[in-house]
C-alpha cells in the first residue's frame, strides 16, 4: 500500500511540475515526466526494456492535454505568435511521427541515453550559448 501512495503522490508531484515548467518555460514533458515516469516504471518492473519507450508515449499523451490551458494563457497576454505556430505544426507533426519511429527501433538503453544526452546538451545551450533577449528577437520576427 505504502508503494502506491508513493506511485500515485510522485506521479502528482512531477505532474504539477512538469505543469508548472511548460506554462512557464514550454518545457517539462521531456525534461520531467519522461525520468520521472523511467523511475517509477522501473520501480515497478526492473527488467521492462521497453520502459523508456512506454515513459515517452505516456508522456505526450499527457502533453496533448495539458498544453491547451497554457496556449489558452499565453494567447490572452498576447504572447502566440499563430502564424509562425501555424507555420511550424505541420513540420513538428511529421518530425514527431518520424522520431516515433526511430524511438521505436531504438532499446531502451540507447533511448534512455539519448534522451540523458538531449538533456545535458539543452542544459549547456540555455545557461552558456543562449541569446539573453530572445524575446526581442521573437517580436522583431513578427512584425
Amino acid at each position: 500500500m505504502t508503494a502506491d501512495i508513493f506511485y500515485w503522490i510522485s506521479l502528482l508531484l512531477a505532474g504539477l511540475l512538469a505543469g508548472l515548467l511548460a506554462g512557464m518555460f514550454g518545457i517539462g514533458g521531456g525534461l520531467i515526466v519522461v525520468p520521472t515516469l523511467s523511475y517509477l516504471f522501473a520501480l515497478h518492473d526492473p527488467d521492462g526494456g521497453f520502459r523508456m519507450h512506454t515513459a515517452v508515449g505516456t508522456s505526450l499523451a499527457s502533453i496533448v492535454l495539458t498544453s491547451l490551458p497554457a496556449v489558452r494563457t499565453h494567447h490572452k497576454a498576447g504572447f502566440v505568435l499563430w502564424p509562425i505556430a501555424v507555420a511550424l505544426a505541420p513540420a513538428m507533426m511529421i518530425g514527431s511521427l518520424l522520431g516515433a519511429a526511430a524511438a521505436a527501433a531504438l532499446t531502451g538503453a540507447t533511448l534512455r541515453s539519448l534522451i540523458g544526452v538531449f538533456i545535458i546538451l539543452a542544459a549547456i545551450y540555455f545557461f552558456w550559448i543562449a541569446n539573453p533577449r530572445p524575446a526581442a528577437r521573437c517580436r522583431a520576427l513578427s512584425d
